[in-house]
């Protein structure tokens, strides 16, 4: 249905979908790993959305159109534009449905920023400084979340020290409960050796 799609903004859209499927597949995985991944999926999908919207209403500027036919060989205008195709190398295929979700991002990259110009494209206007920063800016909250010990260094808040710290409460408790086995079973051979021996001594005495 997202292939089938011509406007620009449906198909950005339907492009939640295939975040969601993921988010599904690590919920229903019921592992550690599994539920973490859903939560970074969230944020990550909550970040680039908005990023994926702030294009597509900007090449509406450019073009005043949003269907896709009419908004082909942005690159050859705006050469800038090709710092975003980097963000194909990071597109992993897992499962069908992001097999899909990576077609059709590719799909609309392609379509926007490759071919022969289109004949809407206004020349006048020009990507200022504003919109540049404003994409920019959607970098600092993945690095917020991704390293908040860059910010808080009495405690270490990064997911590796947390389950660091679990693991490594866990192999205490191990070692304690253990120790406390081993010395149960000592106190009780102690105190079976003083009957034998208390009783050993009310024999003799009588």
């Amino acid at each position: 249905m997202c292939l089938r799609q011509v406007d620009i903004k449906a198909f950005i859209a339907y492009s939640s979908i295939g975040h969601i499927a993921l988010v599904i597949i690590g919920i229903l995985n019921d592992q550690v790993w599994g539920i973490l991944s859903s939560i970074i999926t969230i944020y990550a999908h909550g970040l680039c959305s908005s990023a994926i919207f702030c294009i597509a209403y900007y090449s509406y500027l450019k073009v005043r159109r949003r269907r896709l036919i009419h908004t082909k060989g942005l690159l050859q205008v705006y050469p800038i534009l090709s710092f975003f195709s980097l963000s194909i190398l990071f597109i992993f295929v897992i499962g069908l449905m992001i097999f899909f979700r990576g077609v059709y991002n590719i799909f609309l990259y392609t379509s926007i920023n490759h071919g022969v110009h289109s004949k809407y494209i206004l020349y006048s206007v020009s990507i200022n400084s504003s919109q540049y920063v404003s994409l920019i800016i959607h970098i600092f909250p993945i690095i917020l979340f991704l390293k908040l010990e860059l910010f808080f260094f009495r405690k270490k808040l990064s997911l590796n020290y947390k389950i660091n710290a679990l693991v490594l409460s866990y192999s205490e408790m191990n070692l304690i409960s253990r120790f406390l086995h081993i010395k149960i079973i000592i106190l009780h051979q102690q105190n079976v050796s003083i009957k034998q021996q208390l009783k050993t001594q009310y024999d003799d005495f009588y």
